[in-house]
């Protein structure tokens, strides 16, 4: 059981440091709730393939593997903000609202 829980506390701790660099990157509410379920998804996904191979850590790889969360949330946000301005240099353009096809 308290592995169970430290394990839960490791990948939480994870994805609340990606959360708060989003936040600091700028990244609507929005988007960064869509960014973490996605990216949870990934790392769970990872940790049942390390399971698989009989990894003794599955979450310490996944999350290994994963890398800095700093930096994975930063590259995130870049490409949220690169698509944030595209919309925004449409709308401006156009006169109205379009989207990335």
């Amino acid at each position: 059981m308290t592995a169970t829980v430290s394990r839960s506390a490791k990948m939480d701790d994870y994805l609340r440091r990606m959360e708060e660099q989003l936040r600091t990157e700028g990244v609507n509410a929005a988007e960064r709730s869509e960014m973490l379920a996605e990216l949870k998804s990934h790392l769970i996904d990872r940790i049942a393939e390390f399971q698989a191979e009989g990894a003794l850590d599955p979450l310490g790889q996944a999350l290994a593997a994963f890398g800095n969360p700093i930096e994975i949330a930063s590259q995130f946000a870049a490409t949220a903000n690169l698509r944030a301005a595209t919309c925004a240099r449409r709308v401006c353009r156009c006169g109205y609202e379009s989207y990335p096809s």
